[in-house]
Formats: structure tokens, C-alpha cells, sequence
């Protein structure tokens, strides 16, 4: 449980990093208090990154194995903003969370971030000593 939580701030933290750098990723806060609404804004698109990677990205990356394997492995970028791509679809139909534009420039070079972001949070967490797993 305590990796969960940790993992989804540590995703959390990296959309907003994501959405720092990458000019068509933003998020639209949900409606209330504004700080409050916005960091849980952030919480509810990063559990639901791991819901649309659990039920869609694992199948999606089983069947397209032989692309990995082809592409050496870059297939992932395509995959992962497939996944991001489908968050900021339900986002923009409930009208609050994660919002990407376009799908090239944003979810692309978006998912890029996101993963090296992600990754760069989780090192620093694991160097204070947090089991970000």
C-alpha cells in the first residue's frame, strides 16, 4: 500500500513537471478550493495513468511485442502516448485532469518527459531514503 502511495506522488510530481515543459499538456483544475483542487487534481491523473496502464497498456504492450522487438524497444514512446493520449481523452470528457492537444507533439514528446521525469523523482526520493520502489 505505502508503494502505491508512493508511486502516485512521485507520478503526480512528474506530470507537473511534464506539463512545465511540454506546451500542449496542461491540466485544468477540478472545481473547489483552488491549491486543494489542484494537487488532487494532479493525485486523480496520476492513478489514472496507472488505471489506463493496467487495463489497456499491459494487453497493448503483450500484443505488440513483435514491434518492441523490431523497433528495438522505440515502440515504446508510441505506445506510452497511446496511454497518455487515452487519459487526456477521458480527462477532456469530464472536463478536469490531465488535457494533451495534440497527439505528436504533445503526447509523444509528453510521454518522453513524463518517463524521464518520472524517473528523475524516483531517484531523488530513493536518495532521501523514501522506498519509491
Amino acid at each position: 500500500m505505502t508503494h502505491l502511495v508512493v508511486q502516485t506522488l512521485i507520478t503526480a510530481a512528474a506530470i507537473w513537471l511534464t506539463t512545465l515543459i511540454i506546451p500542449g499538456m496542461h491540466v485544468e483544475s477540478m472545481p473547489g478550493s483552488q491549491p486543494v483542487a489542484l494537487i488532487t487534481t494532479y493525485l486523480v491523473a496520476a492513478l489514472a495513468i496507472a488505471v489506463v496502464n493496467l487495463v489497456v497498456g499491459i494487453p497493448l504492450k503483450v500484443l505488440s511485442l513483435p514491434l518492441y522487438i523490431l523497433t528495438l524497444g522505440l515502440w515504446s514512446f508510441i505506445i506510452n502516448a497511446v496511454l497518455l493520449w487515452i487519459v487526456g481523452a477521458i480527462s477532456g470528457a469530464i472536463g478536469w485532469g490531465l488535457m494533451v492537444e495534440r497527439f505528436w507533439w504533445s503526447a509523444v514528446l509528453g510521454a518522453i518527459v513524463l518517463g524521464i521525469a518520472e524517473w528523475l523523482v524516483g531517484a531523488v526520493a530513493r536518495g532521501l531514503g523514501v522506498d519509491a520502489g
